[in-house]
């Protein structure tokens, strides 16, 4: 507190915080650990700054990776001429393995912050963190460079029969059956820089490993029940099974299971439709993933950037039951800047999700329009047991607690960790977040595929032939459901993006090509589509009938619809020697920016493109 960068006003203020201490409190940040009691003359402080002293972060990836294969396929011919016929078989195994070292520079360490800040021997400390003030030696003092390894494998042993049963009235009974082996491992190794959590800019994690394998069995058949019938032209059914054996405790045996049919009243129409039931195991990351504290954006109840409407009495006493000083409860000091402290990682018992998924459609194929064909799908998907951190997010975690619940015991407010002092999430407070089967998901709409091919003679290479195809999806509900646990709690998402719905989900997203091939040469554009999207803090609770912000407050309320081209060529030199060359993102289109409503880098690199125009050519041969 006698930091000679201090002014006396803000000296004067330290040493209050000192004499308000109770019992011995410990400041950890990295690998440094200090503890301070009433009146020793130290006070703790929670310094939020940027340090463009240091220099950019910057992240460089070095990254390499493996796959060998070997199998064999054939004929066996038939068992008789009545069933078990034309028999095929297919046998393989695949070894693939990928590494990655990543480099990070640009960051500071904690620890060597932490002892910056303190005078030694008397002599002023190394750092003045207050204003532009940090000199070129104290920004080399603090300055680090970390470096993390992963590596990943996977094996798979498989083998498969297929052929036709015997016959029916209207055809033979198609089937194939087999079985698999696969195993898969990872393991991430960070320096003591990340391990410890000494960095900051960079997320911290432990170094992890695990590995997963599983045993399956499956069987699929399709049995043809009508053929050129008065009843219709063709139409047919299908059943197909799988059952896995998984070597983790949260997984163990399970069924997977499909039946379906079509039917063609004409050539023209068909009809079809499908009930599966899947299930998806955990993977490597999910299960064994070490803890890694990061800092996403979120607003905590307990501050000024609840929305007023919301700063209620229920939730001021919440807040105080968790750790909130009184007298700081819905003020700026709770949470100075848009970020919070998350642990997140992995959990060795998580289980599968399973999801049942609906189809029906139809496909047309008019004859009086030769080389057109389109298909309407309805789709339906629910899904159980989704693997996510706690409460489907931190942000969610803290409204969960404080805004739904309203229970201190609670396990989504027993993962919230604060300063005992200010209130405040932040190191050595943060919130807890790791693995578990929290939630439930519900989505439907409509798939829609239409092409059109037609042949013109003309062409620099002889006659040309013209492909033009859409692909488009209509989605009308996306509802998370954080907790199924409370099935009342429910996020409707369709439209919108931002801290609690993640990536952007858009009512309309699509891609649409048309392809021109004349001999050897060929010509493609393609165009992308992502609909409007409106940021999830305005629409969730509008949709909910609960106090919404003004638009007009909002940074960026809406990112609107973005339009990408691709432009791609490719030339045969002979039948073994292909050329090709391409423009992704042909007007060099930037992603929009949507500030802190993003998890990282101000946008959605994986929804939008980020890199910009690009250019690429390869070549193609087959020996």
């Amino acid at each position: 507190m006698n930091n000679p960068y201090l002014t006396p006003q803000l000296q004067d203020v330290l040493r209050q915080l000192d004499q308000l201490e109770v019992g011995t409190v410990r400041a950890t940040n990295g690998t440094s650990s200090l503890t301070t009691t009433a009146g020793d003359g130290l006070a703790i402080l929670n310094i939020n700054r940027r340090t463009p002293e240091t220099g950019n972060r910057a992240n460089t990836a070095d990254r390499s990776a493996f796959r060998s294969a070997i199998g064999l396929r054939g004929d066996l011919g038939s068992v008789s001429d009545s069933y078990l016929r034309n028999l095929k078989y297919d046998a393989y195994y695949t070894y693939t393995r990928t590494t990655d070292t990543s480099t990070s520079n640009g960051a500071i360490s904690l620890s060597k912050v932490q002892a910056g800040l303190l005078s030694v021997n008397g002599a002023p400390p190394v750092l003045n963190i207050f204003g532009a003030n940090l000199s070129p030696e104290g920004a080399a003092s603090i300055s680090v460079a970390s470096t993390n390894y992963t590596e990943s494998s996977q094996q798979v042993l498989a083998a498969s029969l297929a052929g036709e049963l015997f016959d029916t009235w209207a055809g033979p009974i198609d089937f194939s059956a087999g079985a698999e082996y696969r195993k898969a491992s990872a393991r991430f190794v960070p320096d003591s820089f990340l391990a410890s959590g000494d960095v900051s800019g960079f997320n911290a994690a432990k170094p992890t490993q695990g590995s997963e394998s599983v045993k399956e069995v499956y069987g699929e058949v399709r049995v043809p029940v009508l053929k050129d019938s008065p009843l219709g032209e063709r139409a047919s059914v299908n059943g197909a099974f799988r059952y896995s054996d998984y070597n983790l405790p949260g997984v163990g045996g399970v069924w997977t299971y499909s039946v379906g049919g079509e039917y063609a009243p004409i050539s023209d129409v068909t009809l079809r439709g499908q009930f599966q039931h899947a299930i998806r195991a955990p993977n490597v990351g999910e299960l064994f993933g070490g803890n890694t504290t990061s800092g996403p954006s979120a607003v905590d109840p307990c501050s000024s950037r609840q929305p007023t409407a919301q700063q209620t009495a229920a939730v001021r006493a919440i807040c105080v039951a968790t750790g909130v000083p009184a007298a700081s409860v819905f003020t700026l000091s709770v949470q100075p800047n848009t970020f919070i402290s998350q642990v997140s990682g992995g959990n060795p018992n998580v289980g599968p999700e399973k999801s049942d998924t609906t189809t029906f459609g139809v496909v047309l194929q008019p004859r009086f329009v030769p080389g057109l064909a389109m298909s309407i799908d309805y789709f339906k998907i629910n899904l159980d047991g989704a693997i996510a951190p706690l409460g489907g997010g931190i942000a969610n975690t803290l409204s969960l607690c404080y805004n739904t619940i309203q229970d201190a015991s609670s396990v989504f407010c027993k993962a919230i960790t604060r300063d005992p002092l200010t209130g405040q999430i932040a190191a050595p407070g943060y919130v807890t977040t790791t693995n578990g089967n929290t939630g439930g998901l519900k989505t439907s709409g409509v798939d829609i595929n239409a092409n059109y091919r037609f042949n013109l003679a003309w062409g620099p290479f002889g006659d040309s032939r013209f492909d033009i195809g859409t692909n488009l999806t209509y989605t009308d509900e996306f509802t998370a459901t954080p907790v199924q646990a409370l099935p009342a709690t429910k996020n409707y998402c369709v439209g919108s993006f931002g801290p609690t719905c993640g990536q952007p989900i858009p009512r309309w997203k699509g891609a649409s090509r048309i392809t021109w091939r004349s001999g050897p040469a060929t010509l493609s554009l393609r165009h992308r589509y992502i609909g409007e999207v409106t940021v999830d803090t305005y629409l969730l609770p509008k949709r909910l009938g609960a106090a919404f912000p003004d638009k007009a407050t909002l940074t960026t309320p809406t990112i609107k619809a973005q339009n990408y081209f691709d432009l791609t060529g490719g030339y045969d030199v002979t039948k073994d020697i292909s050329l090709t060359a391409g423009v992704r993102n042909l007007f060099d289109k930037n992603p929009p920016i949507v500030g802190s409503s993003a998890p990282s880098n101000n946008t959605f690199s994986a929804t939008y493109d980020v890199e910009g125009r690009v250019v690429y050519a390869s070549v193609t041969a087959r020996f």
